[in-house]
């Protein structure tokens, strides 16, 4: 959790650099809007499938992780087939 003070404001940034001065508003509301609804997809999940236990929530938390880098890797993709376009 330490790190995420450090990572998710140069994300943030990341994010929000193609877009011009005039969308910057609305692409950063769209973008707070995508990470609560997706937190509470999340949450949802986790606590319906709660059994007493951690591993329904480390099966959550591995979930994401995986569904995060399978983003990543679908993004450079697809920016490294429009640069060489």
């Amino acid at each position: 959790m330490f790190c995420l003070g450090f990572l998710l404001p140069d994300i943030t940034a990341l994010i929000m650099e193609p877009f011009a001065r005039e969308q910057a508003g609305s692409a950063s509301a769209l973008l707070g809007s995508v990470q609560m609804m997706a937190g509470a997809v999340a949450a949802a999940l986790v606590s319906w499938g709660y059994d007493g236990t951690i591993a329904v929530m480390a099966i959550g938390m591995t979930v994401c992780a995986l569904a995060s880098m399978g983003l990543l890797w679908r993004e450079r993709r697809v920016s490294g087939a429009r640069q060489d376009a």
